[in-house]
């Protein structure tokens, strides 16, 4: 199971920014450059724009990998959601 916790702070000059981790609960799958969809929602809910992040490196089994992603177009709100990732070569 690969989860999210994300939050919305601002960065030094006052632009929204996503900042959160990417969490596992599982012992045997690695993620390995797990790319973000964050997504820009308007008041009724609706996107307005969408921006694809990366997360360098693996996420292994059990852990907690912190991440940051700039917001592009800010609005209301906000959905962060993890849209692809590769599969991590276990001896390949």
């Amino acid at each position: 199971i690969i989860t999210l916790d994300w939050q919305v702070p601002q960065d030094a000059a006052a632009r929204p920014l996503i900042v959160g981790h990417v969490i596992t609960q599982g012992g045997k799958a690695s993620y390995c450059a797990p790319r973000l969809l964050v997504q820009t929602l308007d008041a009724q809910g609706q996107v307005t724009a969408e921006r694809v992040g990366f997360i360098p490196g693996s996420v292994g089994g059990y852990d907690r990998v912190y991440f940051e992603e700039p917001i592009r177009a800010p609005g209301p709100a906000y959905r962060v959601t993890i849209s692809s990732w590769d599969k991590c070569g276990g001896g390949q």
